[in-house]
């Protein structure tokens, strides 16, 4: 239900968003995204040690079904910003690598962007200090160049001296990507596949009758938050239409529900067993034997964020399925002339 859904997300354009943070919070999992602990804290460290930090993503389903019942669930994920402040050399370090005469100014690899009012302010006044240190903008690998290109101009490097605390840090989080998030953290009801019309005391459906099929208290509709602070990505969902199937039996389409009224709120499927369920074998407890009828919904989407813009469309993909036991049953009839 998710994979095509998030590629087109990722395909949806880049929108960077500014978010504060503050305290120590590091990933050893590289980009992307993984479940959290349950932790909803909006903060980010911009000491990383290994180069890879990560941000606390609150995510909130609300989700609705036919009957108007309103499931909420309230999840924890982490996503990993565009780009962050990283704790780099220290005073002396950073001098002797950018002084007139330095490595870096020796350099046949290093290009124009490096010059372009990227060295720190003062970085003279701290040559000397070989125990506090530089912390840096950084972007990660798979930060468009443009977009990485502004961050850096845009933003300094910080000296914090030994034993003070590293900055507060400005980090850049995708919207694409918290939409990602949404969508793969949503969670819905599970409902109970029933059918209609049934047989007194049996239950059964009846051969070559028009059933109505649906998934009782099953979610319609879904709307999904994925937020870090004031940032956030929004993917709303709804039914379409629901397909019935069988592995057991042949299942025919029809227009309308002969045998019995469709329900009145949310979505079904009208179907007819050309055969019963009696060829299948002993049913539990000596009853009629039943087929494994799946009924899957087909779902649209689309997602918002705080950028703006307007709704992005998702398509249309199936949900996950949901699946029931149904006997069959041939109904005998007698004419008399």
């Amino acid at each position: 239900m998710l994979t095509r859904w998030r590629r087109t997300v990722a395909a949806a354009g880049l929108a960077g968003v500014l978010v504060a943070a503050g305290a120590t919070m590091a990933s050893a999992d590289g980009p992307g995204f993984q479940e959290d602990d349950g932790t909803t804290t909006n903060e980010t460290t911009p000491d990383s040690g290994g180069g890879s930090i990560s941000v606390a993503v609150k995510v909130t389903t609300t989700s609705t079904t036919a009957s108007g019942s309103t499931h909420t669930v309230s999840v924890a994920r982490r996503v990993q910003p565009l780009c962050w402040y990283l704790r780099g050399k220290t005073g002396y370090e950073y001098y002797e690598y950018w002084k007139p005469g330095g490595e870096a100014r020796e350099s046949d690899t290093l290009d124009d962007f490096a010059y372009q009012n990227l060295l720190n302010p003062d970085y003279e006044k701290y040559k000397d200090d070989k125990e506090g240190r530089w912390y840096e903008p950084f972007c990660g690998i798979d930060t468009p160049a443009d977009f990485a290109r502004q961050y850096y101009l845009s933003h300094t490097g910080i000296f914090v001296e030994a034993g003070d605390p590293p900055p507060t840090a400005e980090v850049e989080v995708d919207v694409r990507e918290l939409a990602e998030i949404a969508y793969d953290a949503m969670e819905l009801p599970e409902g109970t596949l029933t059918w209609n019309p049934k047989l007194s005391g049996t239950g059964a459906a009846v051969v070559n009758t028009g059933t109505w099929v649906w998934v009782e208290d099953a979610a319609e509709t879904a709307t999904v938050r994925a937020e870090v602070g004031d940032t956030w990505a929004e993917v709303s969902a709804h039914v379409t239409t629901l397909r019935v199937s069988s592995p057991d039996l042949p299942v025919d389409e029809c227009s309308s529900g002969e045998g019995g009224p469709k329900p009145t709120a949310g979505h079904a499927a009208c179907i007819a067993f050309p055969r019963s369920t009696a060829r299948l074998g002993s049913g539990s407890g000596g009853g009629l034997p039943t087929a494994t009828i799946t009924a899957t919904a087909t779902w649209a989407a689309s997602w918002t964020s705080s950028e703006g813009g307007g709704a992005q469309d998702l398509g249309t993909q199936p949900g996950p399925p949901a699946s029931g036991e149904v006997p069959v049953a041939e109904v005998q009839s007698i004419v008399e002339g």
